[in-house]
């Protein structure tokens, strides 16, 4: 693809998510989104087919960016950091993932995509969690996604706090704790 198209996508992707996050999928209109980004409305269907391809690629382009933060984690403490971070202190982020999810609900394309990118999430907590398998990964992942969303509703609630009370359960489990491997494969031989 040419280097104009490629930015022309870019600035669509970026327009799509900042409009996500500070208008809700019900204020996002092809045309504001081609507007924001400051190309003609038709380039979204011409780039994405729609809004949904478009939403669709945007939420790709969050999880691998995402991804590629889950891979360095390599500590307790960094996990701790960049959970606390995604989950608890950006509130754009929190908004972006909110939307996704409603919106997966209709958009069968990004209900697949949305699929993909949970599923990513849960592997990455089980292996940084050194947890014995996805379903311990996938428990702790929603126990953090409940957790982000009543921290959202309930402001004085102490989130990170009990973060950290979910961490220590799952080490406690586990204690091999993250990156440690499989968790309690001694114990099973």
């Amino acid at each position: 693809m040419a280097e104009g198209a490629e930015s022309t996508k870019e600035k669509l992707l970026t327009a799509a998510r900042h409009c996500l996050v500070e208008l809700g999928h019900e204020g996002c209109t092809v045309k504001r989104i081609a507007r924001q980004a400051g190309v003609n409305h038709g380039l979204v269907h011409h780039y994405f087919g729609g809004k949904e391809e478009l939403f669709a690629q945007v939420l790709r382009r969050e999880s691998d960016s995402i991804a590629g933060i889950m891979r360095g984690i390599s500590t307790l403490e960094e996990a701790k950091q960049v959970l606390g971070e995604r989950l608890f202190g950006s509130l754009g982020h929190q908004r972006f993932m909110f939307e996704m999810i409603s919106l997966s609900r209709r958009m069968p394309r990004l209900r697949d995509a949305m699929g993909e990118v949970l599923g990513q999430r849960r592997q990455d907590i089980t292996r940084i969690f050194g947890l014995r398998d996805e379903t311990q990964g996938a428990a702790l992942f929603a126990a953090f996604m409940g957790l982000a969303i009543q921290s959202r509703v309930d402001p004085d609630l102490p989130a990170k706090q009990i973060a950290e009370v979910m961490v220590r359960a799952i080490l406690h489990l586990n204690p091999q704790g993250v990156g440690g491997g499989k968790g309690g494969e001694d114990e099973e031989k």
